[in-house]
């Protein structure tokens, strides 16, 4: 009988936990403090944030929307800048203003984080009060791991030992970094290939359709030459992804195939070969394709849902 009247004092009490404070409390929060209860208050709340939220923000997660925001839970100091906007320097912040506690305290059931059907369930009230002691505090960073021996040799490699970015590590972080630009480079193959194929489902209307022809090859070219290096560059970017699942694998699949079928589109238009045209809309198809699953891996499978 009284169930009601508890549920709906939950998002009053949030509502509290975040507005109704002295005010001190709303002056930007005070940078962290080194000290035994800073680092005992960092690991509390660490292992609070990993019992609730590493079944979407832990390294076996498949919840790639989750990660994108937060990759790893556990590791506080990839994702502590960005969602709390401190870092490990503790610089002072609005509480309001906090990401990670805005999400964490939403009165809306709906936007609350972690959901309800999560395993381990929605935060209580006092691990809610633990975290924005945590973020008050400056958000400090739980005590390193005492570094291992191979760990120092990595740090002082020694006499005659190249340094990082010289060797194959250096190489490796020039792919990645190459990688990412894939995000950029491949909306110039969707637009410039969809284009492609709008001018010639037009031309065969338009006055000046020698015109409106020469326009969709010009398209088309360029779109066949970016999509090629879109799809480089993606695949240098899925190895350092952090779920490999069949939707990057359909994703990096179509990306292929759009290449290698606007490349034989655009050779056969120059030839004059009667299949131009259907391979040209095949290939309007399969960047549709290849940008539905792309956004999936962001947005999940959902995104375009009504």
């Amino acid at each position: 009988m009284h169930s009601r009247p508890l549920l709906a004092a939950i998002p009053l009490a949030l509502a509290l936990l975040t507005v109704a404070a002295p005010a001190a409390r709303a002056r930007p929060c005070r940078e962290a403090r080194p000290g035994a209860d800073d680092a005992a208050l960092a690991a509390r709340t660490m292992e609070v944030l990993g019992a609730h939220c590493s079944e979407c923000h832990g390294p076996r997660s498949e919840n790639v929307k989750a990660r994108k925001w937060i990759d790893d839970i556990t590791r506080p100091q990839d994702w502590v800048e960005t969602m709390v906007g401190t870092g490990a320097a503790g610089a002072g912040v609005e509480l309001g203003s906090v990401r990670l506690w805005m999400t964490l305290s939403d009165p809306d059931p709906e936007m609350r984080m972690p959901p309800p059907e999560a395993k381990e369930g929605p935060l209580a009230l006092e691990e809610l009060a633990l975290v924005r002691w945590w973020i008050e505090a400056g958000a400090p960073l739980p005590p390193a791991a005492p570094p291992s021996a191979g760990d120092a040799l990595e740090a002082d490699p020694g006499p005659g030992v190249a340094p990082p970015g010289a060797g194959p590590e250096g190489t490796g972080r020039a792919l990645r970094w190459l990688g990412r630009w894939h995000v950029l480079v491949v909306h110039f193959p969707i637009g410039l290939l969809l284009a492609a194929a709008l001018a010639e489902l037009l031309a065969g209307r338009a006055e000046d359709r020698a015109g409106l022809r020469a326009a969709g090859r010009y398209c088309l070219w360029l779109g066949a030459a970016s999509a090629a290096v879109a799809a480089a560059l993606g695949w240098l970017h899925a190895r350092h992804a952090a779920n490999r699942d069949w939707v990057l694998a359909l994703h990096q699949g179509l990306g292929w195939a759009t290449a290698a079928v606007s490349l034989a589109a655009a050779l056969s238009g120059e030839r004059g070969a009667r299949w131009f045209r259907a391979l040209l809309f095949v290939t309007a198809g399969l960047v549709a394709a290849a940008g539905y699953f792309g956004g999936a891996l962001v947005h999940g499978l959902g995104h375009l849902g009504w």
